[in-house]
């Protein structure tokens, strides 16, 4: 990924919480386009209602399209404090985003395993991928899928369940039996370099 200038990214996130024998959950479609250093663009779209977010490297826009509303930010100091300010209207595509936009950093492998306690990486030789489990110190865990033959993102899988319960633990709170709480983000298409 250091070579890479452009990463055009599609799917959907997906969210599965099952808590009490009761099972939720929720879609968001996305489509999203980073170029390096800091440039980007999202476009989602959940039950009906869809957004775009914009960063041209100085100023960024945030716009509901199924209300004909926008806003304009600038004087920030970067794409991060962008984000910060954005994260009501990027929703689920925060996951997504959060992890792509680590790939076309400075230096990748830093920006990809800060906050990271423990990594591990697993071959599957039948559907030819790598995963690179990381168990996050705030206690998630992140599995990225990459493709043997050219490394690029397949899909991301955070497992909140863990994190979950250690502050359920910390505050003397109960955790339902079977809790799980997933999200899922399967990339359509990864096309590298593009305009």
């Amino acid at each position: 990924f250091a070579a890479v200038n452009t990463l055009q990214v599609s799917g959907t996130t997906r969210v599965e919480q099952v808590a009490g024998g009761r099972t939720q959950q929720a879609e968001q479609s996305f489509k999203m386009e980073l170029q390096r250093p800091d440039g980007l663009r999202l476009d989602g779209t959940q039950q009906g209602a869809g957004f775009q977010v914009v960063w041209d490297g100085s100023t960024g826009w945030i716009f509901a399209s199924h209300e004909n509303q926008y806003q304009k930010h600038e004087g920030l100091a970067n794409v991060k404090e962008f984000l910060a300010r954005a994260s009501g209207a990027v929703g689920l595509g925060a996951f997504p985003l959060s992890y792509a936009q680590n790939l076309l950093a400075e230096d990748p492998k830093a920006a990809l395993m800060t906050g990271v306690a423990k990594a591990e990486v697993q071959s599957d030789e039948d559907k030819q991928v790598y995963r690179l489990v990381l168990e996050q110190t705030k206690g998630d865990l992140v599995t990225l899928t990459a493709g043997k033959d050219d490394l690029l993102l397949r899909s991301i899988l955070f497992d909140l369940t863990p994190m979950i319960r250690k502050r359920a633990a910390a505050q003397n709170r109960p955790v339902p039996d079977h809790l799980k709480f997933t999200v899922t983000v399967p990339f359509a298409a990864t096309p590298v370099n593009q305009p």
